[in-house]
């Protein structure tokens, strides 16, 4: 099983590396395989990923898309 996590505080006040760690670490029993991180001010995501299949491998996690007109970030999983 694989899971993902963030954070969004909704007043700005910036997330904490600190505090994602935590949670990282108390969901290693869900990825032990491969772990992510990203962070930006108020909002972070993370990511562990266990690995089921040899295509797992190739999975990546946290798409980006900057653009000048909008900046996305996706984190999910479906088993």
């Amino acid at each position: 099983m694989s899971a993902i996590f963030g954070i969004f505080h909704r007043d700005g006040k910036t997330v904490s590396q600190q505090d994602m760690d935590v949670m990282n670490r108390a969901l290693l029993t869900y990825g032990p395989d491969t772990h992510g991180l990203w962070l930006h001010d108020h909002i972070a995501l993370g990511s562990r990923q266990m690995r089921f299949t040899l295509e797992d491998i190739w999975e990546v996690q946290r798409l980006h898309s900057n653009t000048p007109d909008s900046a996305l970030v996706l984190n999910a999983y479906e088993k």
